[in-house]
């Protein structure tokens, strides 16, 4: 394997520079906030409705529910301000399809 690898990698030097093959692995983040206050938002104003929570019998609705109105309307804060809850809501949102999906009835 890393014999083919070793081949690929030298005829991609011919396209791509050195210095960018040759860097070090770099992770990538995931646009929560951008996705949650952006194209899933009506999902998660539904999954996070009072009226949804109560039924559900889980969550403080009503804690719940302002919660995720706050987050929608102002979002993660940026690096280092303590203000960044996109992956809180992110964990209650995939939740919450879970529980639709496999528990109500």
């Amino acid at each position: 394997m890393e014999r083919k690898k070793r081949i690929l990698k030298s005829i991609a030097y011919d396209y791509i520079p050195k210095e960018m093959l040759d860097r070090k692995k770099k992770g990538f983040s995931v646009p929560l906030d951008k996705w949650l206050r952006g194209p899933l938002r009506e999902s998660l104003k539904d999954y996070s409705g009072k009226e949804f929570l109560v039924k559900q019998g889980i969550f403080n609705a009503d804690y719940v529910s302002r919660f995720v109105e706050n987050y929608l309307q102002q979002g993660d804060r940026g690096p280092g301000s303590g203000e960044n809850y996109s992956r809180i809501v992110w964990a209650f949102y995939t939740f919450q399809q879970w529980y639709a999906c496999y528990m109500a009835y």
